[in-house]
């Protein structure tokens, strides 16, 4: 009888043990949770204002917006260099 007492103590102790570890496991779920929707909801609306769905696009546009501004200076150079040339 003892056995049996100490062996259902064990059990609830384990059961107590569980729900303890679930609730701390469920609580950083939640909160992982919550800071991938704020990393969505940013995301979603920088493909809404950029208008570029795929997120490799997205940030291959984003790592190369220096050489692209670049290339544009360079042609809006180009191309005030020729309408001078062209005036005269």
């Amino acid at each position: 009888m003892q056995d049996k007492d100490e062996n259902e103590k064990n059990w609830i102790h384990i059961l107590h043990v569980n729900k303890f570890v679930d609730n701390l496991l469920r609580n950083k779920m939640y909160k992982e949770m919550e800071k991938f929707s704020t990393v969505e909801m940013a995301f979603k609306n920088i493909k809404i204002a950029t208008g570029v769905f795929d997120a490799q696009e997205l940030v291959f546009k984003f790592l190369n917006k220096e050489q692209v501004y670049g290339e544009l200076l360079s042609k809006i150079a180009d191309n005030e260099r020729r309408i001078t040339e062209l005036k005269q």
